[in-house]
């Protein structure tokens, strides 16, 4: 499938100049699509049918090479292409079709056997630091003037504590 717009030439210098390859010949065609109606539904009519249109077609194009083409080796270095993130999906996608597999044969993983996963192990440890008072969090965001007055005028308001601080019982 190629654009609508593109044509013999264009698909022949395409693949001339990305993978140096010579064409010797272009077949191209346009492959209709089937008509159908647009329904404009209402509240009044909820069973309205409206016109018949076709959407518009699929260009497809087929090259007859001079010499067979041989795909390039792959890169050795993927960084550039965020190699370990591919490594990682790949990972658990295989971890995931395991488990799929075992459940097909009734062989459901008890939850202790399954291992925690590390970004659900720091997000705990984080949560635990934040409740403990530890550490503060923030979003990195500025508020404007108006909430700093807003802030100040909550921290002073009775029965507002901080975490740790202790109000003397009035007598």
């Amino acid at each position: 499938m190629v654009p609508l717009r593109f044509n013999k030439l264009d698909l022949r210098d395409y693949l001339y100049h990305l993978y140096g390859v010579e064409v010797r010949k272009v077949r191209s065609w346009l492959l209709q699509k089937p008509p159908h109606r647009e329904f404009e539904e209402t509240i009044d009519n909820p069973r309205a049918t409206g016109r018949w249109s076709r959407p518009p077609p699929e260009k497809r194009m087929t090259v007859e090479l001079l010499r067979p083409f041989v795909f390039p080796a792959p890169p050795e270095d993927r960084s550039p292409w965020d190699g370990l993130m591919h490594d990682r999906m790949k990972k658990e996608m295989q971890e995931h079709l395991d488990m799929r597999r075992g459940a097909r044969q009734n062989k459901f993983p008890l939850p202790d056997e399954v291992p925690l996963r590390t970004e659900r192990v720091t997000l705990a440890k984080e949560a635990k630091k934040l409740m403990l008072g530890e550490k503060r969090w923030s979003n990195g965001i500025e508020l404007d003037e108006r909430w700093a007055d807003a802030e100040a005028g909550a921290q002073g308001r009775p029965g507002r504590q901080e975490k740790g601080e202790t109000t003397a019982p009035k007598a």
